[in-house]
């Protein structure tokens, strides 16, 4: 195994880790609220810092395992990882908290914070995910992508650039196409 490799799994890992770590931060920041002695006009409004914080973390998550999957040649999916993780601990922790307590709050903030880390956790997955889908110019250009070759007077879809097997389509095809010109003529 090379240095870089090592330094990736250990980065890799440390993200992970930051996603819980994340995720039980965020948990408990999810009762916050101002005290009214700061502000005295705000009262204890309830300060949704938290919900903010996983909207920002839980994207970013993804983004980075996704360019270390890429560097490491590893599969696309690892990107859910750290939204996966982020959730369980939401969901395990805050459902099932120390000694059977409920520390995700049962309204709109707990809703909120769910929200917040998987809505736009989930979009950054597939945006990365997608983005192996289609090829994109440059791979069209190198000859990843769908063209049309040319022979016999017909064109044959390639895949991938396999211009051999399309030579061999085209070729087919004006052999057959001779074919039934061979057999009008001989009928006539």
């Amino acid at each position: 195994m090379k240095k870089g490799e090592v330094v990736d799994q250990l980065l890799l890992t440390l993200l992970l880790v930051d996603a819980v770590l994340l995720a039980v931060l965020e948990l408990f920041f999810v009762p916050l609220r101002l005290d009214g002695a700061v502000l005295p006009l705000a009262g204890w409004a309830p300060v949704p810092i938290s919900l903010l914080l996983a909207a920002v973390s839980t994207p970013w998550l993804v983004v980075r395992t996704a360019e270390f999957a890429d560097r490491m040649h590893a599969p696309r999916g690892l990107a859910a990882l750290p939204l996966g993780l982020w959730l369980v601990t939401v969901l395990g922790l805050g459902l099932g908290g120390p000694g059977g307590d409920l520390v995700l709050i049962q309204d709109w903030r707990g809703i909120g914070l769910l929200a917040a880390g998987v809505i736009p956790g989930a979009m950054a997955l597939g945006m990365r995910l997608g983005r192996g889908a289609n090829p994109s110019n440059e791979e069209r250009k190198r000859g990843g992508g769908d063209q049309r070759q040319a022979g016999g007077g017909r064109a044959a879809a390639v895949r991938g650039g396999d211009r051999a097997g399309a030579g061999r389509a085209a070729r087919s095809g004006s052999v057959g196409a001779a074919r039934e010109g061979r057999g009008r003529s001989g009928a006539r």
